[in-house]
């Protein structure tokens, strides 16, 4: 992509600044991770002082509220653990909905990611095992296992529905054996 049809466009300041985070950072890993908490902090950020009404420290009529620091949180993702700092606010609440689900520390695209491989067989020790490399420092297995609990119904749901008036032109039966998960084992 050449330079001019570039997304983000960096100053001077912001390039040098981004450059020595590249240099900081081990990995490229550890540089997304560092970047993506960078911008949605600053999303936050600006959330929150667009509801004060006025910027950090400015003095202001029209502002309506005021920030009382930060609450820190840690959010696995894709690229690793990502610490945020939510703003908080004197009077109300402000919490970042389009970015983040209530009362959830794992990013969707995480979830998908360890109910994919439970599906498939995967131990949730292995699980955890696997997170680690990802770069997500804990994965327990009971997080595995609340994380996957919403399939059961919806597997549940799949196997009790009504075919009866479902056309089928033909039935095909095949000597496949499949492994898949009845209970808390891997059958055949």
């Amino acid at each position: 992509m050449p330079q001019e049809e570039s997304v983000l466009r960096l100053g001077r300041d912001e390039a040098l600044e981004a450059a020595r985070l590249w240099q900081e950072c081990g990995d490229a890993r550890e540089f997304a991770c560092r970047v993506l908490g960078g911008v949605m902090n600053a999303l936050m950020d600006s959330e929150a002082q667009q509801m004060c009404g006025a910027s950090r420290n400015e003095r202001s009529d029209g502002r309506e509220n005021s920030r009382n620091g930060y609450r820190p949180r840690s959010l696995k993702t894709a690229v690793g653990d990502v610490e945020l700092e939510i703003p908080k606010l004197r009077h109300g609440t402000y919490y970042p909905e389009g970015m983040l689900a209530r009362w959830s520390r794992v990013d969707t695209s995480v979830a998908a990611i360890v109910q994919e491989m439970y599906v498939c067989g995967v131990s949730t020790r292995k699980v955890e095992r696997v997170a680690s490399k990802l770069g997500i420092s804990s994965l327990s297995s009971s997080e595995v296992s609340s994380l996957c609990s919403d399939l059961d119904a919806e597997v549940e749901e799949f196997r009790r529905r009504d075919l009866s008036g479902t056309p089928c032109c033909y039935l095909w039966l095949d000597a496949t054996y499949m492994s898949c998960r009845v209970g808390s084992s891997v059958v055949s």
